[in-house]
């Protein structure tokens, strides 16, 4: 009635339509008839809403993701990259990811990376790279080609996880296991020392009851007597820490100690 276009989206059965109404003038100007063009827009409609999805998704994830063009340049960084790496957007787009690079892995390691995901596989390893404020991290990745339809690279995605506290717990644990190693044959060695000390006891206390009050080799057998018997009381330290033998607790009297050491 107004003459004028008129322009909407209309619902109906399951359907999504983009209707656009034009009125036809007559000779005298009045609206004689209306011209109705109406576009299923469905189909449209629920990829707008997917790529909206998968956006949000990409840019709430925890993991970095980054996508490149075929040369490597970067097309697409989530704000997740910018946190990790301290770079924003706007100073990695058209750069190569080579400005993490730390120097901490070699160059056949890049080059592998790169003819691997080239030939249209997809490559998963762990890098060490450096953020913008100098500071190493570790990050497991995982770089995908994706394909046109006639079967070439268009880009490539990577999806990298910080790892870093990983890294660091395994570090401790194998340190831990060393130590544990060396613990077992500390102990072993703890115990043929233990052996050998009370031989030299035994025997000495046995020669010392067969000499005279006043033999002269007195003093010396006391001396290798209190000298095993220190030993010996290090040698139960040691069997304590590496847990093969039970603690007892007793007063020590450290000034003697300090005073036989002089």
């Amino acid at each position: 009635e107004t003459g004028t276009a008129e322009h909407f989206v209309l619902f109906h059965n399951g359907r999504s339509w983009e209707v656009h109404m034009y009125p036809v003038n007559a000779a005298d100007g009045a609206v004689s008839c209306v011209t109705v063009a109406a576009t299923d827009i469905t189909e449209a409609l629920q990829k707008e809403d997917e790529r909206r999805l998968l956006e949000t998704a990409v840019n709430n994830a925890a993991e970095c993701i980054l996508i490149t063009d075929t040369e490597g340049r970067i097309e697409y960084v989530n704000p997740a990259f910018e946190e990790q790496t301290g770079y924003t957007r706007a100073e990695v787009m058209g750069r190569t990811p080579a400005l993490l690079k730390s120097g901490k892995q070699e160059d056949a390691f890049y080059k592998e990376l790169w003819q691997t995901i080239t030939r249209g596989e997809v490559w998963r390893g762990r890098f060490v790279n450096r953020r913008k404020d100098g500071e190493l991290f570790h990050e497991n990745a995982t770089i995908s080609p994706i394909m046109r339809e006639d079967g070439q690279i268009d880009h490539f995605v990577a999806v990298k996880r910080n790892v870093t506290q990983e890294h660091l717990l395994e570090l401790q644990l194998q340190q831990a296991q060393k130590i544990e190693a060396l613990g077992t044959l500390a102990g072993g060695i703890a115990h043929d020392l233990n052996n050998i000390l009370a031989i030299i006891l035994g025997r000495s206390e046995l020669v010392l009851d067969m000499l005279d009050e006043n033999h002269p080799a007195r003093e010396s057998l006391d001396t290798i007597i209190r000298t095993a018997a220190r030993s010996s009381k290090l040698i139960k330290h040691l069997l304590t820490f590496t847990r093969q033998s039970s603690s007892e607790s007793g007063p020590l009297n450290i000034a003697s100690l300090i005073k036989e050491q002089i």
